[in-house]
């Protein structure tokens, strides 16, 4: 990736992460049912977990954005933001396969984002391997 087009990735990556949650933040019952389409009404004991959830998703997003200009920050927020992502996003495939109402109704646009954003960071994280390895090697010739 060039640079140009890392600090994009990283900007939209963290800006749609950040943002998405918002609404779960701030009143996690309607919240919920407006991302999620959850009714928490009837289960509202678990709205402190999922106002949680939010803000910890949140605070990835945050960080990921830093990391479009913060070029320190970038292997380490890939590296939270792929573990964090790709657990959802086989998650909600893995629904998909087994009870794809819940994932439709419910996950698919966060099942979709987190796939191609956890996609978008490996290749981050090969083509950055990949600059490391080639710096090497003509710091050794």
């Amino acid at each position: 990736m060039n640079e140009k087009v890392t600090k994009y990735y990283f900007w939209i990556t963290g800006l749609i992460t950040a943002l998405g949650n918002v609404p779960m933040i701030l009143n996690p019952i309607s919240g919920t049912d407006t991302v999620l389409h959850l009714d928490m009404l009837n289960i509202p004991f678990a709205a402190p977990l999922f106002g949680h959830w939010a803000m910890m998703v949140s605070c990835i997003g945050v960080y990921l954005f830093m990391a479009g200009t913060k070029k320190k920050y970038r292997k380490s927020a890939v590296i939270y933001s792929n573990f964090e992502k790709g657990i959802m996003a086989l998650t909600g495939w893995g629904l998909m396969l087994t009870s794809p109402d819940i994932t439709l109704m419910h996950y698919l646009p966060m099942t979709i984002a987190d796939t191609l954003f956890t996609i978008g960071g490996f290749i981050y994280l090969f083509s950055a391997q990949k600059q490391k390895d080639q710096v090497a090697e003509l710091s050794v010739a």
